[in-house]
């Protein structure tokens, strides 16, 4: 399969700048409509942790652009440190609320 798209032939190793990146800068009006879906439909499905976890990657300003309601975006984290306690993952918790704090 990557022979037809012009990738390394199966004995070679593979490549990790194979594919181009596409910056959120550059490209905001094709990136934002697609993460606001994927956050949307992960949500939807009941994966907070994908919600959230996105959520906190792409940071607020991102999510603010995407015109998320605050009250979802904040039931997604509350969701998922929730989840967190329940498995006794204190520190990944932690984690997610210092990222919090700093978005």
């Amino acid at each position: 399969v990557s022979q037809l798209y012009g990738g390394p032939s199966e004995t070679s190793p593979p490549s990790t700048t194979s594919l181009p990146a596409i910056h959120l800068s550059s490209t905001p009006d094709l990136v934002l409509p697609l993460l606001r879906k994927m956050l949307e439909h992960a949500a939807q499905q009941g994966d907070v942790q994908t919600a959230a976890t996105l959520s906190l990657i792409v940071g607020r300003k991102t999510v603010e652009k995407m015109e998320i309601p605050e009250p979802e975006l904040v039931g997604w984290i509350e969701a998922y440190l929730d989840i967190l306690h329940q498995q006794r993952l204190y520190e990944t918790a932690a984690k997610v609320m210092k990222a919090c704090a700093g978005n």
